[in-house]
């Protein structure tokens, strides 16, 4: 057995926990990476929901989700067809909220791409095996 890869990938691991682990600490960031207290501007505001049929949370949670979504995308533990599709080009014209249910990982990556994108994790609420969360594009972000 070659011992490096083995080492490799154990670093690798420990990467990906680490930085799943890591997410709670993102909260609301600007994109000076700066944590401030956020407040919708409206609660209202208009989102579309994503969700991996991967996780089981409570069913009521994602139909409750989804029954006010502008637009659902389900994905199966892939979301880049997902993210080059539907979310990328939403979140460039940043007139839309996003809100999701995945796993962790997913979650993480989710949120770096959205701090990439001028966009704030507002809320996220963490269970063992998911994280429900929310994104808002900065510019719809009051301050106080």
């Amino acid at each position: 057995m070659d011992r490096s890869k083995f080492v490799q990938a154990m670093d690798r691991r420990q990467f990906i926990n680490r930085a799943s682990a890591s997410a709670v600490v993102l909260g609301a960031v600007n994109t000076n990476g700066f944590v401030f207290p956020v407040e919708a501007a409206s609660r209202s505001y208009p989102y579309q929901f994503i969700y991996d049929k991967r996780v089981r949370p409570h069913n009521k949670l994602i139909a409750d989700l989804s029954a006010e979504a502008q637009a659902v995308y389900v994905f199966d533990g892939d979301l880049t067809p997902i993210w080059r599709e539907k979310l990328a080009p939403a979140w460039a014209a940043r007139r839309i909220a996003t809100k999701g249910v995945t796993r962790h990982a997913e979650f993480f990556v989710l949120a770096t791409l959205a701090r990439e994108q001028s966009h704030v994790v507002l809320s996220q609420i963490k269970s063992r095996e998911w994280v429900s969360w929310e994104f808002l594009p900065v510019e719809h972000i009051s301050r106080r």
